[in-house]
C-alpha cells in the first residue's frame, strides 16, 4: 500500500475512533427496550440445540455469539425448553443478554472494514466510511437484533475487500483471508453464496475491457479449497437432515420482489443510496474496474434475492451484506468532493456532503429509537397487558409459529393456537382473549365477532410493516336456561 497523503493517517485514526466510539453508543443504547422478534427467540433455541450438540454447519457459526453470550449471562442454554419458551424468562432469558453478543460483533465491524479498506478505497475515504457505518439504521437495527446478520456482513463483506485488493496485482495473503472469510460467512448463513454472483460480475466486466485479472496459482487454489468446503459443508448438511431446504421453502412468502427492492432502499437510507449511486457513475470515469465491482456489490444481492422473493421466503434482510458496498461508494464520492472544493471554498463547504450525509443517517437512528419497538411489533408489550387484564385462568391465543411463541415467551406459559374459524370462537366458553397483527392468520377478519371487544393496541410511531398489535377479549354468550312447564 501506498503511502498516504500528508495528514491522510491522521485524519484516518481520527475518523475511526469517533465512529467506533459513536457507533459503541448508539449500538448499546436501548438495546434491551424493544420487544423480541420471532427469530430472536428462534436464535436462542438454535443456540440451546447447539449446547446440545445439534447443528448444521451451514448455520453453526451464526449461532455461536447466542450461545457464549448466554453461557457467559449464567444461562444453560442446554437446558432451556425449545418446544416453548415459557420457562426462558426464569431462566435468565432477556433481551439485553441475547442481543448484547450482536451489538459487540456491529461495533467491531467498524474498525475492522475500516482498516482493511484503506489498499482499496485510501485512507480519507476509509475513514468516512466508518463513520457512515457508524451513523447506518440498518446496521444499527441488524447491530440490535440476536441473529446472524451482524456477524455474516463483517465477514462476507471482509471477503470482498480482501477480495479486490488481493488482485492486480495478485496477493497470495489478501486472497487466501478472503477465502477463509467467505468460508466463515457460508458457516454463518450460506447467503453468503450471493458474493460468488459479485466476483463473477467483476471477472465479467474484466474480460468486457479486455484487462483480465489474474490471481496466480495461490488465489486459485484458495478459491478452490473455499468452493470445496463449501461443498463439503452442504453435503454434510444434507446427508444429515435431508428435509430442512424443503422446510424452509414452505413458509409464507415474506416480500414481492418490488417490496424487497423498496424495503432495501430505504433501510439503506435514501439521501445514502442517490449519493452513492452517483458517485458510482463518476468512479466508472476514473477507476472503472473498482465501480464495477462495488456497483455490483451493491446491486447484485438485492436483484437476486428479489428474484428469489417470488418463490421463497426472503426478506430485504437477505441483502443486507449489500450495505457496505453503497457506503463505499459514497464515502469515495464524499472523499473526491472533499478534495474538489476544499481549494475552491474550504473545509466547511468541503465536508457537507459528508455532513449531510451523516446528519441524514443520524435522522434514520432517531426513528428507530423512536418508534416505540425499535422497529418490533410490540407483542411483549401486548402480554404484559393481557396479564394484568385477564382473570386466572382465562385462556390466552395467538397464532402459531411467530406470535404464539412470542406471546408463551413474555407470559411465561404456553398460549393456545388461534382459532381458525368464528365457529371454534364460539364454542369456547367463558372469557377467552385474542393478540393479533394485521398480517397473521389470526387477523381480527378471521374471527372477530359482535360481541369480540377491542381492549387495546400497541402500535408503532413509524411507517413499517410491523404496525400494530392488538388485544380482543372475547366473552362466550351465557347459555339459554332449561325451563319446562
Amino acid at each position: 500500500m501506498k503511502a498516504p497523503p500528508p495528514g491522510a493517517r491522521a485524519w484516518f485514526w481520527s475518523l475511526v475512533l469517533v465512529a467506533t466510539i459513536a457507533g459503541a453508543g448508539l449500538r448499546l443504547f436501548r438495546l434491551g427496550e424493544g420487544n423480541f422478534w420471532v427469530d430472536e427467540l428462534y436464535t436462542v433455541r438454535s443456540a440451546s440445540n447447539l449446547a446440545r450438540g445439534q447443528w448444521q454447519w451451514t448455520k453453526v457459526l451464526g449461532y455461536v455469539p447466542a450461545y457464549l453470550g448466554l453461557t457467559t449471562a449464567g444461562v444453560d442454554a442446554a437446558a432451556l425448553e425449545t418446544e416453548h419458551p415459557g420457562g426462558w424468562l426464569d431462566a435468565g432469558v432477556t433481551e439485553r443478554i441475547v442481543r448484547l453478543p450482536s451489538a459487540l460483533i456491529g461495533i467491531a465491524t467498524i474498525p475492522i472494514l475500516a482498516l482493511a479498506s484503506r489498499r482499496v478505497l485510501g485512507w480519507r475515504a476509509a475513514g468516512i466510511l466508518a463513520v457512515l457505518l457508524a451513523l447506518s439504521p440498518w446496521h444499527l437495527y441488524w447491530s440490535q437484533a440476536a441473529r446472524y446478520y451482524v456477524p455474516q456482513f463483517l465477514f462476507y463483506n471482509l471477503a470482498l475487500i480482501l477480495y479486490i485488493g488481493g488482485t492486480r496485482p495478485a496477493d497470495p495473503m489478501r486472497l487466501a483471508g478472503a477465502a477463509a472469510a467467505f468460508v466463515v460467512a457460508f458457516m454463518i448463513q450460506p447467503t453468503a453464496l450471493v458474493l460468488g454472483g459479485v466476483i463473477a460480475a467483476d471477472w465479467a466486466v474484466c474480460a468486457l475491457r479486455r484487462r483480465p485479472l489474474c490471481v496466480g496459482r495461490s488465489g486459485w487454489a484458495a478459491a478452490t479449497t473455499a468452493a470445496a468446503a463449501c461443498a463439503g459443508l452442504s453435503l454434510a448438511d444434507a446427508l444429515r437432515s435431508a428435509d430442512n431446504l424443503a422446510t424452509a421453502l414452505s413458509n409464507d412468502l415474506m416480500l414481492s420482489p418490488a417490496g424487497l427492492i423498496a424495503a432495501a432502499a430505504y433501510q439503506i437510507w435514501p439521501a445514502v443510496a442517490a449519493f452513492a449511486a452517483l458517485s458510482g457513475l463518476w468512479l466508472w470515469t476514473r477507476r472503472p474496474r473498482l465501480a464495477a465491482v462495488l456497483g455490483a456489490g451493491a446491486v447484485l444481492p438485492i436483484i437476486a434475492f428479489a428474484g428469489l422473493s417470488t418463490v421463497a421466503p426472503v426478506g430485504s434482510r437477505y441483502a443486507f451484506v449489500c450495505l457496505f458496498c453503497w457506503l463505499a461508494l459514497a464515502a469515495i464520492g464524499a472523499d473526491r468532493a472533499w478534495r474538489a472544493l476544499l481549494p475552491r471554498t474550504g473545509p466547511a463547504l468541503a465536508a457537507a456532503p459528508a455532513a449531510v450525509l451523516a446528519v441524514g443517517s443520524l435522522l434514520g437512528c432517531a426513528i428507530y429509537f423512536n418508534s416505540e419497538g425499535n422497529f418490533h411489533a410490540r407483542w411483549g408489550d401486548a402480554a404484559r397487558a393481557v396479564a394484568a387484564l385477564r382473570a386466572p385462568g382465562e385462556p390466552v391465543h395467538a397464532a402459531k409459529p411467530g406470535p404464539w411463541y412470542i406471546v408463551s415467551y413474555y407470559l411465561r406459559e404456553p398460549v393456545r393456537d388461534m382459532p381458525a374459524s368464528t365457529e371454534e370462537v364460539a364454542a369456547i366458553p367463558g372469557v377467552s382473549w385474542f393478540l393479533v397483527d394485521h398480517r397473521s392468520r389470526g387477523s381480527r377478519r378471521h374471527w372477530l365477532m359482535q360481541d369480540a371487544e377491542l381492549m387495546d393496541y400497541f402500535a408503532l410511531r413509524a411507517v413499517h410493516t410491523n404496525s400494530s398489535v392488538q388485544i380482543y377479549r372475547h366473552e362466550a354468550p351465557p347459555l339459554p336456561d332449561d325451563h319446562t312447564d
